[in-house]
């Protein structure tokens, strides 16, 4: 039987829709991680509780080559 279990890779993970967002795939039990370059202590609290890794800043190093779906948010403005 094929899991489906996908790795997400969240471009700016702080911010409260994409980290909500990052909570409901962890939840749903994909494996999430990200980074961002300012988070709030509440927001890195609240990703560490689901055990959700994340870096700061914003750096190709810290995309896995084996993840399936890299997601970045609108405000990054990465070309």
């Amino acid at each position: 039987m094929q899991s489906d279990k996908k790795k997400f890779y969240f471009l700016g993970i702080g911010g409260l829709g994409m980290s909500s967002v990052a909570g409901l795939l962890k939840q749903a039990g994909h494996e999430v991680t990200g980074s961002d370059v300012g988070m709030s202590d509440p927001v890195k609290e609240a990703l560490s509780f689901q055990g959700i890794s994340f870096k700061q800043g914003y750096f190709t190093k810290n995309i896995e080559a084996s993840m399936q779906s890299p997601l970045e948010s609108c405000n990054i403005g990465l070309t």
